[in-house]
């Protein structure tokens, strides 16, 4: 009914030399395509999260521009004097933010950062003729 024998007891079975050599070359095949498949994405998901994080970054600039963030902010060079009022004058710089675009901005080159280096770590990992 089948091998009552304890673990211990049981024969090893060699391997041929032959078997164990095309194991190991079909793990490291499929360890390369698996690293390329990653290394692949990881520089799509960068170069889309920097076109994002330039195209946010437009619109913030736009977004400040039009809200009058640069008007308060040149105010401070233009009179000292507003500086004793920088509570007030600061209040006024933070409320005139655009902070939705903002936050996408700092999320996308959050992101570009995280990606670019793991792209770069998978890269440098990568033979360079396989």
């Amino acid at each position: 009914m089948g091998n009552n024998k304890p673990y211990s007891q049981l024969e090893t079975i060699e391997m041929p030399e032959s078997v164990r050599a095309r194991i190991f070359a079909r793990v490291s095949g499929a360890q390369l395509r698996s690293q390329r498949v990653r290394t692949i994405m990881y520089g799509v998901y960068a170069a889309a999260s920097i076109i994002v994080s330039i195209g946010s970054g437009l619109s913030v600039a736009s977004a400040l521009s039009q809200s009058g963030a640069f008007d308060f902010a040149a105010l401070i060079f233009k009179d000292v004097s507003v500086l004793l009022y920088s509570k007030d004058l600061f209040l006024s710089i933070v409320e005139s933010l655009p902070l939705f675009a903002t936050a996408f901005l700092l999320g996308s080159i959050l992101f570009s950062v995280i990606t670019l280096s793991r792209y770069i770590r998978n890269r440098s990992q990568l033979p360079l003729y396989a």
